[in-house]
């Protein structure tokens, strides 16, 4: 009878440390962050501000690209501490092919952390979790992102997208 019990017991313990385990990879595969690749992607005849061009190789480095991306950014809020600069922007991102063809387009917020020589520590953009919303933005740019005027997301929407249109007829029409 003892001998069972030990068993019961070593099952449970068992089961219970996999269990914790299985916990613990679930919450860092769901709460990993993007990071910035170790490669530019260049692309001819075309210079890019800094935060196009983070913007660009982060979701180059998720998503399939088959044409040119086109960056259009919103700053939402910048805050600076001791230690680093953060700066919230909200970016529309569209695959345009030659033909001025839209292959795919994604609109998602980043947070983009330096330190204070101005090098790139971290990037992380959003995509759906609303803990990593809270968690890597600030109040100022939740409550830009969370906009109830459903007219003025529309326009913003609408400028960006056109922003990156005139981008791709100037880029392609200039090779």
């Amino acid at each position: 009878m003892k001998e069972r019990l030990t068993n019961l017991r070593t099952k449970y313990v068992i089961k219970i440390k996999f269990g914790v385990l299985f916990l613990l990879l679930f919450v860092f595969f769901c709460c990993s962050k993007t990071e910035q690749p170790g490669t530019i992607r260049q692309y001819p005849n075309r210079e890019l501000d800094r935060y196009s061009q983070i913007i660009i190789d982060t979701f180059a480095q998720d998503h399939l690209v088959k044409a040119v991306p086109f960056v259009t950014y919103l700053i939402l809020d910048k805050e600076e501490d001791t230690f680093y600069e953060r700066v919230y922007l909200f970016a529309m991102i569209d695959d345009i092919d030659s033909s001025l063809q839209e292959i795919s387009s994604f609109a998602y917020p980043f947070s983009l952390t330096f330190d204070k020589e101005g090098n790139l520590v971290r990037v992380y953009y959003h995509q759906g979790n609303i803990i990593g919303l809270y968690n890597n933005f600030s109040d100022v740019a939740i409550s830009q992102l969370v906009h109830l005027d459903i007219d003025l997301v529309i326009e913003r929407a609408d400028k960006m997208k056109a922003t990156n249109l005139w981008n791709a007829e100037s880029y392609y029409g200039g090779e």
